[in-house]
């Protein structure tokens, strides 16, 4: 039995450290190259686990190619309870190019390929009947409606998604849904016009059972049981904030699923598990396992040496 079933993007990033923000008709140089793994279902996923929770996960891979074998190799590497990539003719596995500058700030131009074609008639959902929680994040706006409908009315188990990026419309065609609904303060403040607080309220009134709010430097929101809680963010040195909101998502359903965490302490935890990320290149570098989290929070501080 699965505690979570993750199902979405696995990609591999290539992250450029430039020394000032990115402008159009200008040649910048990067003081250093990296290639590592990453992607909004993947990094949850990856996270879940190294806390200490049974994950599985479902992706999609396009034709051989280096960025392919990458991808593989990375997954596979990554033993988790489930794999499943659904191997797309004539497609491309998912890149993104990540320009990091020297406050951790990014600019992210993403491909998504081959993650875009799968749909739930696509993947074999054999496994929905052996977990009781699932996450979608990454996946087409029809693929993420579809999969979250065809879960809760085949196998009534919790629906969690990463709202970010998706239009106000794709969000409310999921709302019947899903019951852990996060997203960033960005899509909020773009797609909503409204406060934080408000939006949580919304999604709340219509059926969602923890709506959260990650806002970087500002710490977390969350609205739980007719009450908000929040938390500050984890004081860090920030190096590149690439796949902090996945980690947070990764280390909310851990607290929430496998610990049975109340709301605040659940945000304190993934606050700091999202923070410390933070301090590595790429989402997953600087993974904490559950006990080095803990002693983080009680030190108040984080060395990354």
């Amino acid at each position: 039995m699965l505690d979570c079933l993750f199902i979405g993007s696995a990609t591999q990033d290539v992250l450029l450290l430039i020394d000032e923000p990115p402008q159009s008709n200008r040649r910048l140089l990067a003081r250093d190259i990296s290639y590592v793994s990453g992607g909004i279902a993947a990094t949850a996923a990856s996270a879940f686990q190294k806390l200490g929770g049974s994950a599985g996960l479902v992706t999609a891979k396009g034709e051989e190619s280096e960025i392919t074998s990458f991808i593989v190799k990375d997954l596979e590497g990554q033993n988790f309870s489930y794999l499943q990539m659904v191997a797309v003719k004539g497609g491309m596995s998912s890149f993104s190019a990540i320009q990091v500058e020297k406050n951790g700030s990014r600019c992210i131009t993403h491909y998504g390929g081959c993650i875009q074609q799968i749909n739930v008639s696509s993947i074999d959902t054999s496994m929905f009947s052996e977990t009781k929680l699932i996450h979608l994040g990454g996946l087409s706006d029809t693929a993420v409606v579809d999969c979250a409908q065809f879960y809760k009315e085949n196998y009534q188990g919790i629906v969690s998604v990463d709202g970010g990026n998706y239009s106000r419309s794709v969000l409310e065609s999921l709302l019947p849904y899903v019951d852990i609904m996060i997203l960033d303060d960005t899509t909020v403040k773009k797609e909503f016009a409204l406060p934080n607080k408000a939006v949580c309220n919304y999604f709340s009134d219509k059926g969602v059972t923890v709506s959260c709010i990650t806002m970087g430097r500002h710490g977390s929101l969350a609205y739980f049981h007719d009450e908000y809680y929040s938390a500050p963010a984890f004081p860090v040195s920030v190096l590149d904030t690439t796949g902090a909101g996945d980690n947070f998502h990764g280390a909310f359903l851990y607290c929430y699923a496998v610990r049975h965490y109340d709301m605040e302490r659940t945000l304190r935890f993934c606050n700091t598990f999202s923070a410390i990320t933070c301090t590595g290149l790429g989402g997953r570098s600087r993974q904490l396992c559950f006990e080095e989290i803990w002693k983080a929070i009680e030190r108040g501080e984080y060395d990354a040496k």
